[in-house]
């Protein structure tokens, strides 16, 4: 699991094996563990990020049958109240129709092949207390602030990249074998399965651009606390942002010949 900035100058490492969360002060000591499951409820990797105030920001979990959302929440540990913020919309899998089978019985198939690229948001909380939301169709990113005021940022416009045979190879290789049919005709602008938002110190929002399979380079849109786009970044190859500090940018950069992964920090923006 990888280590959350809590906020106030350490660090929170989630341990799912334990349910609890091991804390870090600010001069690399563990100071002690928190946020136990039972305690919050959920489990420590639901957490996506703290405030100065050391409030949590994490994905509940479903309430109603049939409910086709999550809600984002604020957990507060000097009240253990929680405050729903919004909601993130479900991937939904459709099983295949029931049918008759050979021996007269009728049944049906439990799981449909999962979705490579799903649409759904995804979201992350800023360090100011709001909750910045990135939208696939439209693309754009919305921002719920802490007073639960919710601002829709501008479309932001892309060029699609087509899903070649070429890439369908690619990614069979690279990732899992998957057939030609459960791919998109084209790409959606974010990777709306593995979530790999940064939310910088300065309260912008970092997002990751799914790229072609022959692209290197990655690419980050930056969005500001309104979920307008204010620049783009990009990164040398087998890198990626990894978390911010004042006025720093730190990127892990992996070298393909000995698969060492390298600690960069470069300069934010002016």
């Amino acid at each position: 699991m990888e280590a959350l900035a809590d906020g106030k100058g350490g660090a929170v490492v989630p341990d799912g094996a334990l349910g609890r969360a091991v804390l870090i002060s600010g001069g690399a000591e563990v100071v002690g563990t928190g946020f136990e499951l039972q305690t919050t409820g959920v489990i420590p990797g639901m957490i996506r990020g703290f405030d100065p105030q050391g409030r949590a920001y994490r994905r509940g979990r479903a309430a109603a049958a049939g409910r086709d959302s999550l809600p984002i929440e604020r957990w507060d540990p000097a009240t253990k109240t929680v405050a729903v913020l919004a909601w993130q919309q479900l991937v939904r899998v459709q099983p295949t129709p029931m049918r008759k089978l050979p021996d007269g019985r009728m049944g049906g198939e439990i799981l449909a092949a999962p979705e490579l690229f799903p649409m759904r948001p995804d979201w992350m909380p800023l360090l100011d207390g709001s909750v910045a939301i990135v939208n696939q169709a439209p693309y754009r990113v919305d921002v719920v602030t802490p007073a639960g005021k919710r601002i829709v940022g501008p479309v932001v416009k892309y060029q699609p990249i087509k899903v070649t045979s070429a890439y369908r190879t690619w990614w069979s290789k690279s990732q899992f074998p998957a057939q030609d049919d459960m791919f998109p005709a084209v790409l959606p602008p974010v990777d709306g399965l593995m979530s790999q938002l940064r939310a910088s110190t300065e309260g912008e929002l970092w997002v990751p651009r799914l790229r072609d399979w022959n692209d290197s380079l990655p690419k980050y849109d930056i969005f500001d606390k309104t979920g307008t786009l204010t620049g783009r970044a990009v990164l040398k190859p087998h890198s990626h942002v990894i978390g911010f500090g004042r006025g720093v940018i730190y990127v892990a950069r992996q070298t393909p010949d000995d698969d060492f992964w390298h600690l960069e920090k470069y300069q934010a923006r002016p």
